[in-house]
């Protein structure tokens, strides 16, 4: 499968076990990796929490209470880029979000 874009991750806590061992799996402090993916989900909660200013994101219309505006295909105001969920309509049930995401 190709994959349309990858996310870079920074490790900046490692897990330990319940010795407080760090894991096996851990690569160490301050060492990232990349993952490919098709799609991304940002999961932010029931508040909206916005973007910072120096993100190329912050320019996406908001409403007065802070959600994101969307069209009827769940695009934001900036092509290619969409959302669902509770970052648009407010509090609601995840089968909401999971349409929204479809």
């Amino acid at each position: 499968a190709s994959h349309s874009a990858s996310l870079r991750f920074l490790i900046h806590a490692l897990n330990t076990n319940a010795s407080g061992v760090p894991s096996d799996q851990a690569q160490g402090m301050g060492s990232e990796f990349a993952l490919a993916t098709d799609l991304v989900l940002v999961a932010y909660g029931f508040d909206p929490v916005p973007f910072p200013p120096d993100n190329e994101l912050a320019r996406i219309a908001l409403n007065d209470w802070g959600a994101i505006k969307v069209d009827a295909n769940q695009m934001t105001s900036v092509q290619g880029v969409f959302a669902g969920g509770d970052v648009v309509r407010g509090p609601s049930l995840v089968v909401h979000a999971v349409r929204d995401g479809r």
